[in-house]
């Protein structure tokens, strides 16, 4: 499911991102250590006020100019997981009751927009992507 207030998420198929995913024997494994990889990744960003998706950004400071306290703990924060899917995972906020707030960050009609889950036409920054393939390759290659 892409980007809706039930769910705001993101399928990552491991073998479009790396091919040698494909002929992995411990795909499962893979994918636990790849959906642990950018959950880790998505709170590193959060925490520096970044947006973790290719081209996102945050608004650091709110209308009255002081700083913005987004993502800096709480439920939504905290329901931000990974899970494996057929040739995958799927990362963000599966949360029924977080989903509104997650979706209402992504899209900003009534938050400034602070994208943390990439849309379907979109992906993460390119150091994300690089360390899914970097943890690919090597539990490939052992």
């Amino acid at each position: 499911m892409p980007i809706s207030k039930k769910e705001v998420t993101k399928i990552l198929r491991l073998a479009e991102i790396e091919p040698s995913f494909a002929k992995a024997k411990n795909k499962e494994e893979i994918k636990e250590l790849v959906g642990n990889f950018v959950v880790e990744q998505i709170n590193l960003y959060l925490d520096g006020s970044n947006s973790p998706v290719s081209g996102g950004s945050f608004k650091k400071f709110k209308k009255d100019k002081s700083a913005s306290q987004l993502f800096e703990e709480g439920d939504l924060r905290a329901n931000i997981i990974s899970e494996s899917v057929q040739g995958g995972i799927k990362v963000g906020v599966f949360n029924p009751d977080e989903a509104p707030k997650a979706f209402n960050h992504n899209v900003g009609d009534t938050l400034p927009q602070r994208k943390f889950i990439p849309f379907e036409d979109e992906n993460f920054k390119k150091p994300i992507i690089d360390g899914i393939k970097r943890i690919i390759k090597e539990q490939v290659a052992s």
